[in-house]
């Protein structure tokens, strides 16, 4: 399951290495792409695809909610990221996220037997 409350950015600021350190490294180490000092979101949504994919390759199931996301590239983001239809949800409030997570867990409890 991935929750997230807003898109990707790294937002910087001007400095001799193109912003503050990140997990990324420094902006300047151009491992999101070669236009730091600016938010460097392409970067961030192409490593963000290439995970959710590389999961999904292995046969593991992603629900998304997207928390008061209003930008639509980024509910896009999430909706591809997911498994497909039936695993992206918008969440415009937090209050009706315990809704969503009741959804979710309906979809997921099933009954196991095992011996």
């Amino acid at each position: 399951m991935l929750l997230t409350d807003g898109t990707n950015a790294i937002n910087t600021f001007p400095t001799p290495l193109g912003g503050a350190y990140s997990s990324w490294g420094f902006p300047a180490s151009a491992r999101l792409g070669t236009n730091y000092g600016t938010d460097q979101r392409t970067g961030l949504d192409a490593k963000t695809r290439d995970v959710c994919n590389k999961i999904k390759a292995t046969g593991v199931k992603i629900y998304t909610i997207g928390l008061m996301i209003t930008d639509t590239a980024g509910q896009s983001l999430l909706s591809e990221c997911s498994s497909g239809s039936g695993y992206y949800y918008d969440s415009p409030t937090a209050t009706q996220l315990q809704s969503v997570f009741d959804e979710i867990a309906k979809k997921i409890s099933k009954l196991r037997i095992a011996s």
